[in-house]
């Protein structure tokens, strides 16, 4: 009924209210969740900063002919994890609270409001009309007042005129049987008789009884069936009247409805009138009647002069942008992508790590070291030649397996490079950084 579907409406309405334990709670749980965008978005956007660091890195290394590896094979697998922290598990739990927290925060929970009580205005302005038409028919008060006086509670005028009507039938049904009585068994009055002053004859005398009995149940029967026919007639007419109501509403429609619009004081011009018009043509007198219209779809709003329909609004625009957000978290989670820890990328970024950058930082095997005449005396000294190309770390590092194209390399540092160097010359300073001076004999052959 129209009473139930309005309470529903106005659950809803408090739901949404700021302050209303349905919104609390979602706040609630939205800020208990935030750890998840923060962790998200700490870790993309901190391996991103990475890899724009790598991406970037300080020219002097090209200047000084050297060249880093380890920028060159890591940025890819980074770029590979930033697109699986934003694309999977976690970014969707992110993105799902993310929705949420807009969906429902108290601005759109004051717009949901509002949409709410502007699409129940029309359903209230339909029970107004059936209240005010048919109120009569459907006051509890009233019926329980003529089901008291009937039942005997409360005053006893009803009780008192049944009653009074109802000895008064008695008597007039007495009066009639007597007379009845009265005429079969003592019409005459014995063997009385009465003489004709005229002619002499003799007649019986007759009872009086009879005609008086007769003549005063005759007059008050008269005015007996008066009463009744007038009552009845009343009852008639109520009962037809009341029978016909049910016609009305089988005939009804939207053009009578409009036509004997005025004499409700609805003018159809209006639209929120023409909304009441819309539900009572598709609910309450469907052209179809076997059309099941639903509600949401009938009740709209109207913004920027376009009519948005409930469903619309609230599912369309609120309730389905937030499923499909857990649509795919749920996604993600079929297609086995839960754990970042697991994931093989994160594993071969790890294993990376392991290999220290500066074991990758490496003279450039690409320039034409025997060319340059400022390198040509390097390699005429087999000892140093197969020490040069070595790393700007001081020990000879392993590069980790996982490294892509230069995995399980040894890769010559400072220190072998120097101490070579120190075996042809005289060691003369020594640095913390161990590139140390080597000092020569230039007499010496």
């Amino acid at each position: 009924g129209m009473i139930p579907l309005l309470n529903i409406f106005r659950d809803m309405d408090q739901s949404l209210s700021p302050d209303a334990g349905f919104m609390t709670g979602i706040r609630s749980q939205v800020a208990s969740t935030a750890v998840i965008s923060d962790s998200v978005a700490l870790a993309s956007e901190t391996l991103a900063l990475l890899k724009s660091s790598l991406d970037n890195m300080p020219p002097e290394i090209q200047a000084n002919k050297h060249s880093c590896q380890f920028c060159d094979v890591l940025s890819p697998v980074l770029a590979e994890i930033v697109n699986t922290l934003d694309n999977g598990v976690g970014a969707s739990l992110a993105n799902a609270r993310k929705e949420i927290d807009s969906q429902l925060s108290p601005a759109m929970s004051a717009s949901l409001q509002s949409t709410l009580r502007g699409a129940a205005a029309p359903l209230t302005d339909v029970k107004t009309l059936f209240r005010d038409t048919f109120g009569f028919f459907t006051d509890t008060d009233q019926f329980l007042q003529i089901r008291g006086h009937l039942a005997g509670e409360g005053p006893q005028t009803v009780l008192w005129i049944v009653a009074v009507l109802i000895v008064f039938a008695l008597l007039l049904v007495v009066s009639m049987m007597f007379d009845l009585t009265w005429f079969f068994c003592r019409e005459t009055m014995g063997d009385s008789e009465l003489t004709n002053s005229e002619t002499g004859a003799r007649y019986p005398k007759y009872s009086k009884v009879t005609h008086r009995c007769a003549c005063c149940t005759w007059c008050c029967g008269w005015y007996f069936a008066i009463l009744a026919f007038l009552i009845g007639g009343i009852l008639g007419t109520v009962s037809n009247m009341l029978s016909s109501v049910c016609l009305i509403m089988d005939d009804l429609s939207l053009e009578m409805i409009q036509d004997i619009g005025p004499a409700f004081s609805l003018d159809f011009s209006k639209p929120e009138t023409q909304q009441l018009g819309d539900i009572l043509d598709q609910c309450f007198v469907p052209k179809d009647r076997n059309a099941n219209p639903a509600l949401l779809d009938v009740l709209y709003t109207m913004e920027n002069g376009t009519k948005v329909s409930l469903r619309t609004k609230i599912i369309g625009q609120v309730k389905d942008q937030i499923d499909s957000k857990f649509a795919d978290i749920d996604k993600k989670l079929q297609g086995g992508n839960q754990s970042i820890a697991q994931n093989d990328g994160v594993k071969q970024l790890i294993a990376m790590l392991g290999t220290p950058i500066d074991t990758m930082i490496v003279v450039d095997a690409a320039y034409a070291w025997q060319s340059d005449s400022n390198y040509q005396a390097l390699f005429a000294e087999s000892t140093l030649s197969t020490a040069f190309p070595s790393s700007v770390r001081c020990p000879t590092g392993m590069v980790a397996s996982e490294v892509p194209s230069v995995g399980g390399q040894q890769i010559k540092g400072v220190d072998q490079f120097v101490s070579q160097l120190a075996a042809l010359g005289t060691r003369t300073t020594t640095r913390p950084d161990c590139a140390d001076l080597v000092a020569f004999d230039l007499a010496q052959p």
